[in-house]
């Protein structure tokens, strides 16, 4: 029975890989179809992922025993190889099954076999089959270990997983173990207890940037089990007819908690991720945008390094244009005066303020002569009114001196 090829995408677990396209149907013995029918083809993965546990349980076995009934190891031991040779950590073991080393049994090299016909395994399939292969790969080293006589086949390292492939493994595992506790969570048939996703998550160290996957998935199944406690579709009720409606709220809950918990640990991961180091920009570059007036010849001014002003903590500017003499001093939390392009920033406006001069050629000479005490001693003498200064730097202002 032929269906529509599409592209399959198996990412389920660790050891899982994509394909280009479906394979072809086996050409099994025409005569025995007739008793055993074809092999199984699938819907789409949209289809697939409508169907309920029970419906999926039935299609997985029903594969099965068509290729337990109609192929051998030595088929199994070729669909195992092709599968896990895709996946560069899985190369030695690919390797060690062909050999005949290693033997996980007929059936994971059969549910490969139906994931590349369509079907896709989901998590508590994968799982078994992920305990199937370490448990071989344990009865192989211990083997091994007991007979070191055994050739010792030399082995070609491949090129190892980069940083994206780690994290999707970590994220397949993760997904896999959520599965795993509702699983749990079901058979223990009191239907009680939380997800406490928060643990899990810190524990496979999951990014934020992944948690989508993870709501997702979540948001799916909130979905499924509010939908059966609506619906009227009598072939929905009819699947989860062992269900009673205490059992659905109290599944929904638990998923509405993971949910929560998914939440949390976004907060707090985001929370928790150090700010990124600013690189350091240098002082001239910092200054090059500030406008100022490197030179009065009227009254013999003249300006300083602005680079000076980012280390101090008062700055004195003349306006040649208004006669006024400002001081800017540096607020007490940032005790440093800064630029940002053409203005002043991190001084105090409430102590920062300018003075009119009226006789700007003598009073500019009685400043120069004192130091920054007597200075700030004589600024307080003008008689003036004070006037609160903006930051803003121009063509018309002159950096008379700068003190830390």
């Amino acid at each position: 029975m032929a269906t529509k090829k599409s592209q399959v995408k198996v990412q389920d677990s660790k050891i899982a890989w994509r394909y280009a396209d479906l394979a072809k149907p086996l050409n099994y013995r025409e005569a025995d179809t007739q008793y055993v029918g074809e092999e199984n083809r699938f819907p789409d993965i949209e289809e697939q992922d409508t169907w309920t546990k029970s419906e999926y349980n039935t299609r997985l076995m029903r594969a099965l025993n068509w290729y337990a009934y109609t192929q051998d190891s030595k088929k199994a031991t070729e669909w195992m190889y092709q599968f896990l040779s895709r996946n560069p950590r899985r190369v030695k073991l690919a390797e060690a099954i062909k050999r005949g080393d290693v033997w996980p049994g007929t059936t994971s090299g059969f549910a490969f076999r139906a994931a590349r016909v369509g079907l896709k395994l989901r998590f508590g399939s994968l799982r078994t089959i992920v305990k199937q292969l370490r448990a071989a790969e344990a009865s192989a080293e211990k083997e091994a270990r007991n007979n070191p006589k055994a050739v010792v086949v030399e082995e070609v390292k491949p090129k190892g997983p980069n940083i994206q492939d780690r994290l999707n493994e970590k994220m397949s595992e993760c997904m896999g173990e959520i599965e795993g506790r509702f699983d749990e969570f079901l058979t223990e048939g009191e239907f009680k207890g939380d997800p406490k996703l928060v643990e899990l998550l810190a524990q496979f160290n999951i990014q934020p940037a992944q948690l989508k996957t993870v709501q997702t998935l979540i948001e799916k199944r909130i979905e499924e089990f509010t939908d059966v406690q609506t619906t009227k579709d009598t072939q929905v009720l009819e699947g989860y007819k062992h269900l009673g409606k205490r059992q659905l709220t109290a599944m929904v809950k638990w998923w509405n908690q993971s949910l929560a918990d998914t939440n949390s640990y976004g907060i707090v991961k985001k929370a928790a991720k150090a700010p990124r180091k600013k690189k350091a920009v240098p002082p001239e570059k910092v200054v090059s945008k500030l406008v100022f007036m490197k030179e009065f010849p009227g009254l013999k001014l003249k300006s300083i390094d602005p680079v000076q002003i980012l280390s101090a903590e008062e700055l004195w500017v003349y306006n040649t244009k208004t006669r006024k003499l400002g001081i800017y001093i540096a607020d007490s939390h940032q005790q440093r005066l800064g630029v940002k392009g053409k203005t002043i920033f991190g001084f105090d406006p409430a102590t920062s303020v300018q003075k009119t001069l009226r006789k700007p050629e003598l009073q500019l000479k009685e400043l120069n002569a004192n130091g920054k005490p007597a200075a700030k001693k004589w600024f307080k003498g003008v008689k003036s009114t004070e006037i609160k200064l903006n930051g803003r730097i121009g063509a018309d202002i002159v950096l008379l001196k700068a003190y830390k």
